[in-house]
């Protein structure tokens, strides 16, 4: 009976421990607040805004930028093409032989009609001119024009180098008012030149049975050598 009354009492204690232990454990309590993602924005990619397209200049347009011109809009070297581009005209003539190749274009200087002509070889510009084609029935007037476009050129570019008058004739040299009929009857011919490093220029008036020619000249030292080439092969080809 007392073995029995003992094994009792251990039993009574062991479901009191394990009652107050059950009661001692705390139940984790769940949050009932949501949790808070963080608000932190991420770092936005900076954006270039976009420049508008700058047109790009054109060869010709851009040395002409750079480089003062040698004849017009044009410098020495320059293509056919860069040559037709500084024209606002299409030109009344081309024509060519070999590897020399010419642009006619019609135009005035300081009044005057004329010719412009644009000489190139291997497509290098290399010689220009203009050819005055207004006429007079009065000779002397093409004096007067000859007068007047070599001031203009001393205006611009200085004293000449070179400054001459041939008389093939003295028939009407002691006649000034007979200059005229002088020059058209080939008596008389008159020449002024400029140069520089890199251009050479001539401003001529001369005639030859009863027809007179008034031209203003330009060529490139450096290049003309290249013309004087393509003659002499053009020359040799006719052998």
């Amino acid at each position: 009976m007392e073995k029995i009354m003992k094994a009792f009492i251990i039993v009574v204690l062991l479901t009191i421990s394990i009652s107050l232990i059950a009661q001692g454990t705390p139940t984790p309590v769940q949050s009932t607040t949501p949790e808070t993602k963080s608000t932190k924005a991420s770092p936005q990619k900076e954006t270039t805004p976009v420049q508008p397209e700058t047109p790009v200049a054109q060869p010709a347009q851009i040395l002409s930028q750079v480089v003062p011109p040698d004849f017009r809009k044009v410098n020495w070297g320059m293509t056919i093409a860069q040559a037709k581009a500084t024209e606002p005209a299409k030109p009344i003539r081309e024509a060519g032989l070999g590897s020399k190749k010419i642009l006619v274009y019609e135009d005035q200087v300081a009044g005057l009609s004329c010719d412009v002509v644009y000489i190139f070889v291997k497509d290098k510009l290399v010689r220009a001119k203009y050819l005055v084609t207004s006429k007079h029935t009065n000779n002397n007037q093409y004096l007067s024009d000859f007068y007047s476009l070599a001031e203009s050129l001393e205006n611009k570019y200085g004293k000449p180098t070179s400054d001459n008058k041939f008389w093939k004739s003295d028939l009407y040299k002691d006649s000034p008012n007979d200059w005229g009929l002088a020059v058209a009857a080939g008596h008389l011919a008159q020449y002024k030149e400029w140069k520089n490093s890199k251009t050479n220029l001539i401003i001529g008036l001369s005639g030859d049975n009863y027809e007179i020619d008034l031209v203003i000249e330009y060529w490139s030292t450096e290049l003309y050598s290249l013309e004087e080439q393509a003659d002499k092969e053009e020359e040799q080809n006719k052998l």
